[in-house]
């Protein structure tokens, strides 16, 4: 479960992710889950998605398929797992059908984790024919 509380809107998301055989697992959720009329006007309607993740040693590969009003899409990505300082960092890269099907956003992105309950999270994202929009926040575990 995820809440995203931004200066701009807030936003949830909630996510189930159950092991299917050893490497694989499949994980089911809903983003941009949000409250109020201006944070829809922001977020869109609600994003419901099925997707398949499988682990190679550090690296685990994801696909699925999204399902959005009128924008429907495949979910491709691929994350990386290391050590730096002491430190588990994961860097992360995917790419979104957006505009229902006729156009893709790419991300890249890490996420470091500071402690037990505090993770820096950043990604870069930048659709086909627009510009690049970053994100920078921190995950606070409860």
């Amino acid at each position: 479960v995820g809440l995203d509380l931004g200066s701009t809107a807030q936003i949830a998301q909630v996510k189930y992710a159950r092991s299917l055989w050893d490497g694989t697992s499949l994980g089911v959720g809903i983003a941009n889950i949000a409250f109020r009329a201006q944070d829809r006007d922001r977020a869109g309607n609600p994003f419901k998605y099925g997707i398949v993740t499988q682990k190679l040693g550090n690296l685990r590969l994801h696909g699925g398929f999204g399902f959005q009003t009128d924008n429907d899409s495949v979910l491709l990505g691929a994350d990386y797992s290391l050590k730096v300082s002491g430190r588990d960092l994961v860097l992360r890269t995917d790419m979104v059908e957006i505009n229902d099907g006729d156009k893709f956003l790419g991300s890249l992105g890490f996420l470091l984790v500071i402690n037990n309950s505090l993770v820096l999270e950043s990604w870069a994202s930048k659709p086909e024919d627009g510009s690049t929009v970053g994100t920078l926040k921190f995950n606070f575990i409860f």
